[in-house]
């Protein structure tokens, strides 16, 4: 201090001295400030930052090249997606609840393919057309029903008065962060350069034969169920999963393979369950079925392996993809499409994301918000099986079955009118 001019001396001990003390003083205070607040648990529950850092793949993924850990607000709203809720804003990552396992263990019997109701079911193994529609037993769940939707009525159901849940609408506020173009959003997870104006001006390769079967419906984790509601309540097997037909993904895809039929569009629909008691080689057991059903049908060539989503945050809370369409709360819906980057043999993928930019703006034109971007994936997912082949995931563990229902018939609706401009006249 001696060797420096007495006038500057003065200026630190007495001028910058005290402005450094208080400035230490107030970030000792706002650190204990931030510590009382976390350890009450406020900024966990308000601010599920280890569900952030964690979960997204689906919308995010990552920016400039970047992982992606936490998003401010406004940068998610500039850069990615809009969050459209009426709860406190939360920066959040979703993820598709795809649970590709990997492995592919021997499985050498394949159960019967119906569609009628399990105790009417063709139990000799061979495989039924989808003539019947869904199964009616008597069971509410078995007819769509909207008793359970009050979205018109403005009374609220229990999952809208549980508190956690949380109930969002996932749409793209700009075209950054995803391959687009003309309505089509792409979330693009591989290292393949993706064109989409292109795929638009191509045309799928599905060449159908309408006197024929021409979709199969499948479902790889059949056990996943919704949000208990009304009606819909069954019993579980596992975390948000069940066996009975009448309340998992069976029952969405029997909504679909009805809709198909009332079209003119016949369907297949595998109703085995491959998840369940054994999650491992699930996809394994699916591919045997998918391939014994195209051996007895020739004339498939669309194959919609129909899940559900799931978006868990650390604390437990969960979401809830909805979309409002005509005063009806409809489950989101996403498509998921495999490629060949994951190290499986899948030389003709290009032809499923064709048809699917095409099946995505179809859905986009008739029901604006029900679809959250297109996901593109370095997995196979069975998909090299058809040149038309995809996972629709309707909705999350915490839309209820009904929502998920009302999504069946708006998705199938949209697909036959795209397949009605693809037929044959």
């Amino acid at each position: 201090m001696r060797s420096i001019p007495r006038r500057l001396r003065y200026g630190i001990r007495w001028n910058l001295l005290p402005k450094l003390i208080v400035v230490i003083l107030a970030a000792v205070v706002l650190r204990l400030f931030f510590s009382i607040l976390g350890n009450s648990g406020f900024i966990q529950n308000n601010v599920d930052t280890d569900f952030f850092k964690t979960v997204l793949s689906a919308e995010l993924g990552s920016v400039n090249g970047m992982p992606l850990s936490v998003f401010s607000r406004q940068s998610l709203l500039s850069g990615q997606s809009a969050i459209l809720t009426s709860l406190p804003p939360y920066e959040f990552q979703i993820a598709a609840d795809d649970g590709f396992d990997g492995e592919f263990s021997d499985f050498d019997t394949v159960g019967s393919i119906y569609t009628n109701p399990p105790d009417k079911a063709n139990t000799s193994g061979e495989v039924d057309r989808a003539n019947d529609g869904p199964p009616s037993s008597g069971n509410p769940a078995n007819e769509y029903d909207d008793s359970n939707d009050h979205a018109s009525d403005g009374t609220k159901s229990s999952v809208d008065n549980d508190p956690n849940v949380r109930t969002v609408t996932i749409i793209p506020s700009s075209p950054a962060g995803y391959d687009y173009a003309d309505g089509v959003y792409i979330k693009n997870e591989t290292s393949y350069d993706i064109d989409v104006e292109k795929l638009l001006n191509k045309k799928p390769k599905l060449d159908l034969d309408i006197d024929n079967p021409v979709i199969l419906v499948v479902h790889t984790h059949a056990s996943e169920a919704y949000y208990p509601e009304g009606e819909d309540i069954y019993e579980p097997t596992d975390t948000e999963r069940t066996d009975d037909k009448n309340y998992n993904v069976v029952r969405v895809g029997d909504e679909v393979v009805s809709v198909l039929k009332d079209r003119g569009y016949e369907a297949v629909h595998i109703r085995e369950i491959f998840d369940y008691p054994s999650y491992s080689g699930s996809y394994t057991r699916t591919l045997k079925a998918i391939e014994k059903a195209l051996e007895e049908f020739p004339s498939i060539r669309i194959v919609l392996d129909i899940h559900r989503d799931a978006m868990v945050a650390a604390n437990g809370s969960t979401y809830r993809t909805i979309a409002e369409i005509d005063g009806k709360n409809a489950a989101q819906i996403l498509l998921v499409v495999g490629t060949e980057e994951g190290g499986l043999k899948h030389p003709n993928w290009r032809d499923n994301l064709t048809f699917a930019v095409h099946l995505q703006k179809q859905l986009v034109e008739d029901h604006p918000l029900l679809m959250r971007p297109i996901n593109l994936r370095p997995e196979r997912f069975n998909q090299h099986a058809t040149s038309g082949s995809l996972i629709v995931e309707f909705g999350t563990s915490s839309n209820t079955l009904q929502e998920a229902l009302y999504s069946a018939r708006l998705f199938a609706s949209s697909l036959c009118n795209l397949l009605d401009g693809l037929a044959p006249q």
